[in-house]
């Protein structure tokens, strides 16, 4: 289904010639039709018999995508006029009118012969992502029965990538992508550069909304808009892309005036009015809420719609900043007004006042209940369970800035009530378990993880959008097809799987807590959390920017090999100063974002033990049977060998002291240290060097108690999917095992040894935590992992894992045998904190080797 060129003058002339016909309002715009005539007017049209060839519904409906010719619907395809009326008609009919429309339309033929139409109304008007819907895009092919039905399955497509954000941004961009796709392999793309331009603009905006730094991406889609509106000389959408490309463009030039008065939709009206005054909110909030009234104009009038009440909450907060305290009490009268509201509509209305209202309330009034306002917030984590139960990439960030929101008012309390205490516990818990629970879930069923391992797989490739490919290239209809059925499985998990939750209050109510736990989470700006020790239960809450800035100088010097006492003394006054720790008893750190890559051995002096959660009972012991061991060498003495003889042929060739290596080099020490491990342990274990390090048996190992790694690895920081450990092919060459690849290979080892650089440290995610190699074994299953924090030398490596087994070997527990090597190598000045602060366990450290 292609536009061909053969008819091409033919179809200009004929296009010139439309364009000067005028459209007969009274006739044939269905905005003025009543109501109740509209659907069969639209049934009449679907059954006549008038027809007209496809290059020139397309040429023509392009134009008709931005209003650019009017003419008469005998001159095409009626089912062509019939989707531009509606596709334009929200912006003119009220909203209860919609939704009529909306049923009587479901009750017709239409939905029947176009279900795309309304599944495009539907998820426009009703922001419902109807099962029906989803159905409908996972049978989605390249097969069309007419243009009609190509052109409103892009449009669906469209509609689904701007709204459906909230529901996953992998669904979201590869939809808009899949569009895209579409238009590209059916030789069509270049001919629809309306319709292009105006998906690549709502592209550009989607991106802006996922609030991720999707940077690459967006610049492409905006040098591509940008050039494609420059043809079109459409200098209000160009002006919208403009700004987004340069946000430095002042607001003067976006004055309420000239966006009401340009050819943009209401839509973009809307967001652009909204943009704007976020823009001027700190400088001038008399301005913003100016702004917001003028997009709560253009709105349509349904007071129960989400949108409406997003903007008047953000419109009750821009007063309260501008001391209008009378007209900000009105209008919160008004928005906690829902009896016109019923089912999902009501459930939304509360989730969205809650969302902003409880810092409303507390400028209000100083002295209102902060009880109140904690248990208005733990509501709405029970209302976020109900509206976005399928949203798993939305609602991280929902609970992690929720329960930001709690500590800060819990840490306002007088006094903390048991049942307060036992709330700040569980709080921390069920937002960080519940990714954990989700992925275990998935890896139970086969399909769903091996589909969404190859999900993982297609991201990575394209660097999670921020590489795309040409829009024809048929990894964009795959990564749709596995995001859509990545987000079905996430639904069905979640339908499965009840809510994180623990009994805490018998553990608050004890009075005999021999341990002591500190809990970091990190969202908007600041870390906040507890202490729970002996002494009780402390809240804390720190700057963000200030803490990072500290870490950040503070592993610099430790991997400069510089004095860091300085730092380590700013750190404590910061971090610890205002906080009561025993510092007899050990503590297990629960580190969150950037902290999750700090040394806290270098801050505080007791023994210390890392983990994702509270336990709220003594970690179990666990005994390693030595014969269940696998060790695993990146080296052996064939593939030293042979690097070392092509070190020396490279020598000769170039007679020079500069040498060619391959991409990973020997692990010379690294194949030392997996041999004198073997020594040391009783019974014979399984070593696997060079190219028998191989995917097969590292992953045959996976049924093993003990799996030590020494390896090369790599982790980016910037994309959760792009971590992993290299080992070998069958001819020798480097192989790389992803960390997504690990997460749904069955039960991990009990114990994972890493002797590999940076496998503790990765992308991170609110709410989520750090995406890195040591928790995917984590997350797949194992008691305990010993990972890294930096780049580590293989020499020291190899000294330290060493020491570290000789003192496992005496009877130590795995943690005790860590400190022990950690204080060895402190008090030895051959080395310094590089050597050996890096070296991190996580998870249950009470675990011994059988003698």
């Amino acid at each position: 289904m292609s536009c061909g060129n053969a008819d091409h003058q033919d179809l200009t002339n004929r296009k010139g010639a439309l364009s000067k016909i005028q459209l007969n309002p009274l006739e044939y715009n269905l905005q003025n039709l009543p109501k109740d005539s509209l659907v069969s007017y639209l049934i009449n049209l679907i059954d006549s018999n008038q027809k007209f060839d496809l290059n020139s519904q397309l040429q023509l409906v392009d134009a008709l995508s931005d209003n650019k010719i009017e003419v008469d619907s005998s001159f095409f395809h009626p089912d062509v006029w019939i989707i531009y009326q509606l596709l334009a008609i929200g912006d003119h009919l009220k909203e209860g009118d919609i939704f009529d429309l909306l049923e009587d339309l479901k009750l017709s033929s239409i939905c029947g012969v176009y279900p795309q139409i309304c599944y495009y109304l539907e998820l426009r008007f009703e922001e419902t992502f109807s099962q029906e819907a989803q159905d409908y895009l996972q049978k989605l092919d390249y097969h069309f029965n007419d243009f009609t039905d190509l052109f409103l399955t892009i449009k669906f497509l469209h509609q689904v990538g701007y709204k459906v954000y909230l529901l996953g941004i992998d669904l979201s961009l590869s939809s808009f992508f899949k569009a895209f796709h579409l238009l590209e392999s059916l030789e069509i793309y270049d001919d629809c550069p309306r319709l292009i331009a105006t998906i690549n603009s709502e592209l550009v905006i989607s991106i802006q909304n996922h609030e991720r730094d999707f940077r690459p991406l967006k610049n492409d889609q905006i040098n591509k808009a940008e050039s494609i509106l420059k043809k079109l000389k459409e200098q209000s959408k160009l002006k919208l892309i403009q700004r987004e490309k340069n946000k430095k463009l002042g607001i003067e030039n976006y004055s309420i005036a000239w966006i009401d008065a340009s050819t943009l939709d209401n839509k973009t009206k809307r967001y652009l009015a909204t943009d704007v005054a976020f823009e001027a909110w700190g400088a001038n909030p008399q301005m913003a809420s100016e702004y917001l009234k003028y997009a709560l104009e253009i709105q349509n009038q349904n007071t129960c719609s989400e949108i409406n009440s997003v903007i008047k909450n953000y419109l009750l907060v821009m007063l309260m900043e501008s001391d209008d305290s009378q007209e900000a009490e009105k209008l919160l009268m008004e928005l906690n007004d829902f009896s016109d509201c019923k089912g999902s509509e009501l459930l939304n209305r509360r989730f969205q006042n809650i969302n902003y209202q409880p810092e409303v309330l507390s400028l209000l009034n100083p002295n209102y209940d902060r009880t109140q306002l904690i248990d208005s917030l733990y509501l709405h984590r029970a209302l976020g369970d109900e509206l976005f139960k399928d949203q798993p990439d939305h609602l991280g960030d929902f609970y992690a800035i929720n329960a930001i929101k709690i500590y800060k008012y819990l840490s306002e309390l007088k006094e903390l009530k048991p049942k307060y205490k036992s709330l700040a516990l569980e709080l921390m818990n069920n937002t960080k378990q519940r990714e954990f629970n989700r992925i275990r879930k998935l890896s139970e069923d086969e399909d769903a993880s091996e589909s969404d391992q190859r999900l993982k797989e297609l991201l990575n490739e394209i660097d999670y959008f921020n590489k795309p490919k040409d829009y024809s290239d048929p990894i964009y209809p795959e990564i749709f097809q596995r995001a859509l059925q990545a987000h079905i499985n996430h639904s069905e998990v979640v339908a499965e799987s009840p809510a994180v939750t623990k009994d805490y209050s018998q553990y608050v109510n004890s009075t005999a807590v021999k341990n002591q736990t500190l809990n970091f989470i990190n969202s908007i700006g600041v870390y906040a959390g507890y202490i729970y020790n002996t002494k009780g239960l402390q809240i804390f809450e720190w700057d963000q920017g200030v803490v990072d800035s500290l870490a950040i100088s503070l592993q610099e010097k430790i991997l400069d090999k510089k004095p860091y006492a300085e730092e380590v003394k700013r750190f404590k006054n910061i971090l610890f100063e205002s906080l009561e720790i025993d510092t007899t008893e050990d503590i297990t750190i629960i580190p969150d974002g950037p902290l999750a890559g700090l040394p806290f051995e270098l801050l505080l002096n007791q023994e210390l033990s890392y983990d994702y959660e509270l336990k709220t009972e003594k970690a179990e012991k666990i005994l390693i049977d030595q014969n269940q061991t696998t060790l695993i060498s990146y080296s052996n003495e064939k593939t030293i060998l042979k690097e070392m003889q092509a070190q020396e042929d490279s020598m000769v060739r170039v007679r020079t002291a500069q040498v060619e290596r391959s991409d990973y080099e020997e692990l010379t020490y690294g194949f030392i240290e997996c041999n004198s491990i073997n020594e040391l342990l009783d019974e014979d274990p399984a070593l696997y060097a060079g190219d028998q390090a191989n995917k097969e048996n590292f992953f045959k190992a996976f049924n093993q108690d003990l799996l030590h790694v020494s390896a090369h690895a790599y982790t980016n920081a910037e994309s959760k999917y792009d971590n992993y450990i290299i080992l070998r092919n069958e001819d020798s060459s480097p192989k790389k095992i992803y960390s997504y690849e690990i997460e749904t290979h069955g039960p991990s080892p009990k114990v994972v040894i890493l002797s590999a650089c940076q496998t503790g440290i990765g992308s991170f995610t609110e709410g989520v935590g750090t995406y890195s190699i040591s928790r995917a074994f984590i997350t797949n299953g194992s008691e305990a992992v010993i990972k890294t924090l930096w780049k580590i030398n293989d020499l020291t490596s190899k000294e330290f894992m060493v020491q570290l087994y000789k003192h496992w070997l005496k009877g130590f527990s795995l943690q005790e045998a860590l400190n022990l090597t950690k204080s060895d190598f402190k008090r030895n000045n051959r080395y310094t904190a590089f050597d050996w602060a890096g070296f991190i366990l996580e998870g249950n450290g009470n675990i011994y080797l059988e003698q």
